[in-house]
């Protein structure tokens, strides 16, 4: 049996696509209110379990692949093996995005360590042997309804890097340590799993399901291994001690959002297989259903048309179009795609688009140029500048890119978030260098 049988394949499709179905039923229970830590248990379960299936074709498909262009495989047929690449890829994506929702729920309010997070380099999952069957065991064993504690297995989200496992204090309400999985080889079907914990808690609750030896050390595993290990523990660690400057924080009431015009683009697309939406004078959004990211935008309209839809600036040389994938997952940065305020209707469809936010720079460039900036290049990033007697003010307008694709804001907004930094970081000394890091974080009733 290969990964090319299209039996099996279909098979692992179907199931992926039921527990993708099943975790959204339970998400759509959860932003509802209905809430219970075994929803959070079966929810995280079904996507661990939907991640594990889809490694295990992918993985053995992309060396079917590396072997195919490397002529040394007898499989003839690349562009089947690349669709099937592609399909998976799809459910890993719904998985992550799924992911997103659960992991930001128990670190909104730690923002430090999430960057801490992703500050690191990201490992994916690259084999689907005895260790992921491991981890997935030990996540299943320690979650249970009554452990004080909750276990998050990182590898679902997009984010955090830092240990396979974040342990959430459901009395503190926080994230209070780390958790890495080693695993031996099978022997005789048994498997001997460690779990250091680097936690801020004097006691971990160990389930009655698991049978357990604390403190035996790490027997089975080699040299590399354990210095390896070492190398992760002091990582996790140092998140929990080291305290990093915090740069400083700007709030700024903006316009509202394009949420609603973004559900009307999704439903639009659904219906008809691609859509497009112009948004403001700078902005367009586009969406296409069931493509991948390499897309022909001549199928939906040509750049020429763009340019008709689009404000012209009169400024030479600042009337460059910028396409940009959205991505609904987090990577940490931004609000996920599930908590935004749109339909849980038009947020499944979505997962099936393609939605890209297609801009220019137009506006910002002629309301600042008004206020004595000019516009300059430095290694192809574009910039605005003043120059004032005592100091240069430096703009990046890469900064406008997170308020169109992260916050779905337009220009007016841009604007005005740019003239608050502006008001604020004002000392008189020194050059200003204005590049925006934003999180955007919804206002919610409490009511």
């Amino acid at each position: 049996m290969t990964t090319l049988d299209d039996k099996t394949f279909q098979k692992c499709i179907k199931k992926c696509k039921t527990n993708i179905n099943k975790a959204f039923r339970i998400y759509s229970d959860l932003l509802n209110g209905i809430f219970s830590w075994q929803n959070f248990i079966d929810f995280q379960n079904l996507l661990v379990e939907t991640l594990y299936d889809e490694k295990s074709q992918e993985i053995p498909l992309r060396q079917t692949l590396k072997k195919i262009n490397n002529g040394s495989n007898t499989i003839n047929d690349k562009s089947l093996t690349i669709k099937k690449i592609e399909e998976l890829e799809t459910i890993e994506n719904s998985v992550k995005i799924l992911g997103d929702f659960l992991c930001w729920i128990f670190y909104m309010n730690d923002f430090e360590l999430m960057d801490k997070h992703i500050e690191k380099p990201h490992v994916g999952m690259n084999s689907v042997g005895s260790g992921v069957v491991a981890e997935m065991e030990a996540i299943k064993k320690l979650n249970v309804s009554q452990n004080p504690h909750f276990y998050l297995y990182n590898e679902l989200s997009s984010f955090l890097r830092i240990g396979d496992l974040s342990v959430f204090d459901k009395q503190k309400g926080k994230i209070i340590g780390f958790g890495e999985i080693k695993s031996s080889k099978p022997q005789n079907n048994i498997i001997d799993i460690s779990v250091d914990f680097i936690v801020n808690s004097k006691n971990l609750y160990v389930p009655d399901n698991l049978e357990h030896k604390e403190n035996q050390g790490h027997e089975f595993l080699n040299e590399d291994m354990k210095q390896h290990l070492e190398k992760q523990l002091c990582t996790m660690k140092e998140s929990l001690t080291n305290k990093k400057k915090v740069d400083k924080h700007i709030q700024q009431e903006v316009n509202i959002p394009h949420h609603k015009d973004l559900e009307k683009l999704i439903n639009k697309c659904h219906r008809n297989g691609s859509a497009v939406l112009k948004i403001s004078n700078d902005i367009l959004y586009l969406s296409v259903k069931n493509k991948s990211e390499e897309i022909d935008f001549k199928d939906v309209f040509d750049k020429e048309h763009v340019l008709e839809i689009l404000t012209t600036n009169p400024i030479k040389g600042q009337n460059n179009i910028t396409f940009s994938k959205l991505n609904l997952l987090s990577y940490g940065k931004n609000i996920p795609f599930l908590f935004l305020p749109i339909s849980n209707s038009a947020k499944k469809k979505a997962l099936n688009q393609t939605i890209f936010i297609i801009f220019n720079y137009n506006s910002v460039i002629d309301y600042f140029y008004k206020q004595g900036f000019t516009f300059v290049k430095k290694k192809k990033v574009p910039y605005l500048e003043k120059k004032l007697e005592k100091e240069i003010i430096s703009l990046c307008l890469l900064s406008i890119h997170e308020i169109y694709i992260n916050m779905f804001l337009d220009e007016n907004s841009a604007i005005d978030i740019i003239n608050k930094m502006l008001n604020e970081t004002k000392d008189g000394n020194g050059n200003r260098h204005i590049f925006m890091n934003m999180k955007y974080i919804e206002k919610r009733d409490k009511n």
